[in-house]
């Protein structure tokens, strides 16, 4: 009798569906340990740093939707070895781009070629187990790869950066995904529609817009505030979500019929990991720059610090499927989500000169929450559709994650960036007149640009002032820091209280 409690791990196309999963996050995740090399090397402002940071994410939250669509109509297998050989070719020229807006380029090509890759992985894998009790250990594996694996990537890039050029971080998916597409080309199985369906075109290019000009407008109003283009972009994404929702509501074939977010299994599982996924991003976007740039951790050390983050998540991923089987998807999600806040809370008690031990404690509860919150809300949504429309669910799960991640780093990083702006000018302007008129206004600002730029000035211009500067720039970036991890707690705090009101007791 087949023990549907385990999964047969020399299941080489579960295997290869595992290692693109990791390929992804990994590709998500690396960039932020990188980020202040990255910055001195190329030369980059504060707002080609966050688009560095969230160019990827931001192609991918944008394109996820349509392209799990294309899976469904046109081949899964075929969806991900494209995914493949684009991520490669990105990897490969993201590693030698001469320029910040060249990397950003290339990081948004990345950003694509996952939207192919990341959503496949799952709907190939609901596809490939269909007993339920094996497809929810292999949801809460995946899981615990996805979320460990964004966590492992600051560890291997601080690895690298100690002995390689910023450039390393990226190539080192390079091999993997070159192994990812070889064995997935020889042994992962074809799955498509027995009757295909019209791809919502229309539909896709809508959801590309809203999503794209949201996250312009967020990243560029901390440099450019209320300008034309912020105001545009607002606008082209609101008109965008209104055609997007009249249109999907008239469509024969909808990229997203909206009516599946009426079932609250569905609704409140993408709910809750666009929450996680919004504090887990925010967190290592400003975490890793915190423990470089304040803390004064080498790139290894930063990214070794980390570390308690993926182990919890690796553990708790898979542990939070028994949970779910057991108590249900309202308690185990709600518990997550209180976690995730819990952790957040305690993060606002670092200090300029914070010990490890709070870093460590900070990083385990976030990530025991991350765990109990992906596995269930995944399982909620991936068994709310029928198999053959899994890889709109599989894309919706996806959306929700890396809407939540993108939104994240872009949200998280203009608070941060205003709070720090706004202490710095005034720190600026509260020193002697003598000293303002020898500072010129590029100085100035390149100070108040970001906490990188103004480590650039106290280098090159040591002495007691440099020193009260660097002083005064780590503290006013911890301050921006507390203010966007404030906002996480409350998010997942809130998250938990409706999760707990709305979410019925018999989902299992």
């Amino acid at each position: 009798m087949q023990n549907t409690r385990t999964i047969k791990f020399w299941n080489i196309p579960f295997l290869v569906l595992l290692l693109g999963a990791l390929i992804t996050v990994f590709n998500i995740s690396v960039t932020n340990i990188a980020l202040p090399s990255i910055a001195s090397a190329l030369n980059a402002n504060g707002i080609q740093i966050q688009f560095i940071a969230d160019g990827l994410t931001i192609a991918l939250a944008s394109f996820v939707l349509i392209m799990g669509a294309l899976g469904d109509r046109y081949g899964r297998k075929l969806l991900f070895l494209l995914g493949c050989a684009i991520m490669l070719i990105a990897c490969v020229f993201s590693t030698h781009a001469p320029s910040a807006n060249t990397l950003i380029f290339w990081r948004m090509i990345a950003g694509i070629a996952t939207a192919m890759l990341y959503p496949t992985t799952l709907s190939m894998l609901t596809t490939i187990f269909e007993n339920h009790r094996q497809r929810l250990l292999a949801i809460g594996i995946w899981s615990g790869i996805s979320a460990g694996g964004a966590a492992v990537a600051p560890i291997v890039a601080g690895l690298l950066l100690e002995y390689f050029p910023w450039g390393s971080v990226f190539f080192i998916s390079a091999p993997f995904t070159l192994l990812a597409l070889i064995i997935g080309w020889k042994f992962l199985p074809e799955f498509k529609n027995a009757i295909p369906m019209a791809v919502d075109y229309i539909g896709g290019a809508l959801s590309v817009v809203f999503v794209g000009s949201l996250l312009f407008a967020i990243i560029r109003y901390p440099v450019s505030g209320f300008d034309f283009r912020f105001f545009i972009s607002l606008l082209i994404s609101a008109l965008s979500l209104i055609l997007f929702i009249v249109y999907e509501k008239k469509v024969a074939n909808p990229l997203l019929d909206l009516s599946v977010f009426k079932n609250p299994r569905f609704s409140l599982g993408a709910i809750s990991i666009t929450i996680v996924a919004f504090a887990q991003l925010g967190v290592m976007f400003l975490a890793q720059q915190f423990v470089q740039n304040v803390l004064g951790y080498n790139t290894f050390q930063a990214g070794l610090s980390a570390l308690p983050l993926s182990i919890s998540v690796v553990i708790a991923s898979p542990f939070s499927a028994r949970l779910d089987n057991k108590f249900g998807s309202k308690k185990t999600i709600a518990a997550g989500l209180l976690l995730v806040g819990l952790g957040f809370l305690t993060a606002l008690v670092w200090t300029t000169h914070s010990p490890y031990w709070q870093i460590f404690v900070s990083y385990a509860l976030i990530g025991i929450g991350l765990g109990f919150t992906m596995t269930p809300s995944t399982n909620a949504i991936m068994n709310s559709l029928p198999k053959d429309r899994a890889g709109i669910a599989s894309a919706v799960n996806d959306v929700a994650r890396d809407f939540g991640s993108s939104l994240g780093i872009a949200v998280n990083g203009s608070i941060a960036a205003l709070t720090y702006s706004k202490i710095i000018d005034q720190f600026y302007k509260n020193m002697p007149s003598n000293q303002q008129a020898l500072i010129s206004q590029n100085i100035v600002s390149t100070i108040t640009s970001s906490l990188s730029g103004a480590l650039e000035v106290a280098r090159r211009y040591p002495g007691p002032e440099a020193t009260k500067l660097v002083a005064a720039a780590g503290q006013a970036f911890l301050d921006g820091q507390y203010a966007a991890m404030s906002l996480s707690v409350i998010l997942c705090f809130m998250g938990a209280g409706v999760v707990l009101i709305y979410m019925p007791k018999n989902i299992k």
